[in-house]
């Protein structure tokens, strides 16, 4: 057995780090990455991204902006995004137009651009790179009540920019 650490590369804030996978993988159930298996559509459709998240609505989200909370950011719901951020620890929230799957969600998406969706992780080329921990998905498994699922983008790969999400 090779007593040599497997290292990879990951460039973050535009420096390169290096990081022993080893050690990562001997890290706290909390502390591992959250394993994420995109189903083959996120691979094989070229005109749109996909989400791994929960869908929300409306009501949910301004239950997380209390008045004691005065956030003001720019984007979908970004107030509750920066919300959940804090509260999981995990700095890569999103709330973005997804397709909707139920005659109500129809309802809605065809008003606003789609239905509220948290997005965790992205399969944005400038996103996929973020992944959360075991733990921060723990954190918001108990806000929404359930595991996180996918759904696919409302807008088109060229329409990505009107959900307002700067590259991190």
């Amino acid at each position: 057995m090779s007593t040599t650490p497997r290292r990879i590369s990951i460039l973050k804030k535009g420096e390169t780090l290096s990081v022993d996978v080893d050690e990562k993988l001997n890290s706290p159930w909390e502390e591992r990455p959250y394993p994420i298996n995109p189903p083959a559509e996120v691979i094989t459709d070229r005109k749109h991204y996909y989400y791994l998240g929960w869908p929300s609505n409306e009501d949910q989200l301004h239950e997380l902006c209390r008045p004691e909370h005065p956030i003001m950011t720019r984007g979908r719901h970004a107030t509750a995004a920066y919300v959940l951020r804090s509260l999981s620890g995990y700095p890569f929230i999103h709330v973005v137009g997804a397709e909707p799957r139920t005659s109500e969600q129809n309802i809605l998406a065809e008003e606003y651009g789609g239905i509220d969706f948290v997005a965790i992780w992205m399969s944005h080329p400038a996103h996929f790179s973020h992944y959360p921990t075991n733990g921060q998905v723990e954190k918001l498994i108990e806000i929404f009540g359930s595991e996180p699922v996918w759904y696919r983008d409302y807008y088109t790969k060229r329409n990505f920019f009107r959900h307002g999400i700067r590259h991190a």
